[in-house]
């Protein structure tokens, strides 16, 4: 072997190294730089907590029953599931029943718990109940706190105070249910009214 063929094969070698190096930074920033881009994507959980198993932010689910027609539709902030639970948390969450006849309801509320594979809705904290005729115009608004809404049936309830407006009247009570399919209020305690 000459030398310049030695010369000549730890200059290849050399520049495999090189090259070798070379990739391995460029690859250690890519890495380095998506790290930082995603830093806020992250979860801040407390230490110690492994956080949601998934979730998802301002989202809409359409509901539909077995003939594929839309039964309800969910809006939320936010949703989480943490493994082991048996609970999806929202926040900010909105339902929409829209029905083929004169009206439309809409429920929102700070939080709702569903459960029961989505069988059984909470909606905890202040909640707004409104039903809507087919030109937008408010029908009735009621507010409550922490109502259980089940809604295939199409039914909720709550045991909490109560208030419910309309353009002709004013009722506040003690617990109520309604039938969103027919429209139907029951007022269960201390219902007292005033009508315009």
């Amino acid at each position: 072997m000459t030398v310049s063929t030695l010369t000549a094969a730890a200059l290849h070698q050399g520049w495999k190294r090189t090259g070798l190096v070379i990739l391995l930074t460029v690859l250690a920033a890519s890495s380095s730089w998506m790290h930082w881009i995603n830093r806020e994507e992250r979860d801040n959980t407390p230490p110690g907590s492994t956080g949601p198993d998934y979730y998802l932010k301002k989202f809409t689910i359409t509901t539909t029953a077995p003939n594929g027609a839309a039964q309800y539709v969910v809006k939320a902030d936010y949703m989480e599931y943490i493994s082991g639970q048996k609970t999806v948390t929202f926040l900010q969450p909105q339902l929409l029943f829209n029905d083929s006849g004169s009206s439309s309801w809409s429920i929102t509320g700070k939080r709702a718990l569903v459960t029961d594979e989505g069988r059984q809705i909470m909606m905890q904290g202040r909640v707004e109940i409104e039903q809507h005729s087919t030109s937008g115009h408010t029908l009735l608004h009621v507010e409550t706190t922490d109502l259980q809404v089940l809604p295939k049936q199409r039914q909720a309830g709550s045991k909490t105070k109560v208030t419910m407006k309309t353009d002709y009247a004013t009722i506040a009570a003690t617990g109520f249910s309604v039938d969103l399919s027919r429209g139907e209020l029951k007022f269960l305690h201390e219902a007292h009214g005033r009508y315009y």
